[in-house]
């Protein structure tokens, strides 16, 4: 419970939290909005084609919106909104400027705008965030404690109770552009994995949505000892959280934020097998950041310095590398997320 400022009455904050169609993006939200534990009501929008117009042009507008999503912006107005990435940018901007500048805006990941029109951004390092008062920071985006339930443990506990111990769980992503997943990357990971197991235990492979067709099994294929294979689909089972919370060790794709963050939180040794492109670097990075400051373009994610970040600290390892195989937990980082929003009321 939280005083106004302009008044003794204690008040719970009236909240929204904008989302889209991207499950993972939505996730970081609705995490952050259930660790405050204010009642929430949670937007999704959808958007027309003008979406992909900079936020910088889009200003204070719901242009971006379809007419259904509109309607569901309507008074009372919230004291606080919560967005998620870009897309939901002008429309928390124009929610504020209904309530006469009442409104305190909080934004989850990359807003692709300057900073100070938020009262807080939440992000991580591979958006490059300049360092400011009003900008997180966090080693990894916040991201939702999601246990297996009792079902699905025991339904994987069955699936893998033949196979010998211990379990090397690798978890596959995707390849967004600069990076990529194709044959020759997927040999290595598996050399590489190799080398880490020594060809004893069982490696377990999970693909997600984001993995190329028939890689859990190509990978799986190239794998030494007892190895089991699952491909994503979108009506199967999937054994990502089950993985979590019983296999001995985590190999992670390097491209996915919220897997490096779930895996980290765990008490496993954390394994970043770093997928092979031409991310920004030297130069090219600096040029990336100066055209970022005209609010129109900005550059791809910069994963490679969120896995510095990971592996400096102790909490993840690099796949390929000569270390001591044992990792730090990382607390999970909505809980330091939530106490900032927190702090935007508790200030006055």
């Amino acid at each position: 419970m939280l005083m106004k400022s302009d008044t003794a009455q204690t008040t719970t904050p009236l909240v929204w939290v904008l989302q889209t169609a991207r499950a993972g993006d939505s996730a970081q939200a609705r995490a952050l909005a259930e660790e405050l534990g204010w009642p929430f009501e949670p937007k999704t929008l959808r958007f027309n084609k003008l979406f992909n117009v900079p936020n910088r042009l889009l200003g204070t507008s719901l242009v971006s919106l379809t007419q259904e999503a509109k309607r569901t912006l309507a008074p009372p107005w919230p004291d606080l909104v919560i967005g998620v990435a870009r897309r939901t940018v002008p429309a928390a901007r124009w929610v504020r400027a209904q309530s006469g500048g009442r409104t305190k805006l909080v934004q989850v990941g990359r807003p692709r705008l300057d900073p100070s029109f938020f009262d807080l951004v939440i992000s991580s390092p591979q958006y490059g965030l300049p360092s400011r008062p009003n900008v997180l920071n966090l080693p990894v985006p916040v991201h939702p404690n999601t246990p297996p339930s009792d079902t699905d443990l025991a339904h994987w506990a069955e699936q893998f109770s033949a196979l010998p111990r211990p379990w090397t769980a690798i978890i596959l992503g995707g390849a967004p552009w600069p990076f990529r997943f194709d044959g020759p990357a997927m040999r290595e990971l598996a050399t590489q994995v190799n080398a880490l197991t020594g060809g004893t235990g069982t490696c377990i492979v999970c693909s997600s949505p984001r993995t190329p067709q028939g890689a859990a099994d190509a990978i799986a294929s190239s794998l030494s000892g007892p190895t089991f294979a699952n491909s994503w689909s979108k009506d199967g089972p999937n054994p990502y959280h089950a993985l979590l919370a019983s296999a001995d060790r985590l190999v992670i794709c390097g491209d996915s934020a919220s897997m490096l963050g779930e895996a980290c939180a765990t008490e496993k040794p954390v394994y970043i097998y770093d997928l092979p492109g031409r991310p920004f670097s030297g130069a090219t990075a600096r040029l990336g950041t100066a055209v970022s400051r005209t609010g129109l373009i900005y550059p791809p994610r910069d994963m490679r310095a969120l896995h510095r970040g990971l592996i400096a600290h102790g909490h993840a390892l690099a796949l390929g590398v000569p270390n001591a195989g044992t990792t730090s937990k990382l607390p999970n980082q909505v809980s330091a997320a939530s106490q900032r929003v927190a702090a935007l009321f508790n200030a006055h």
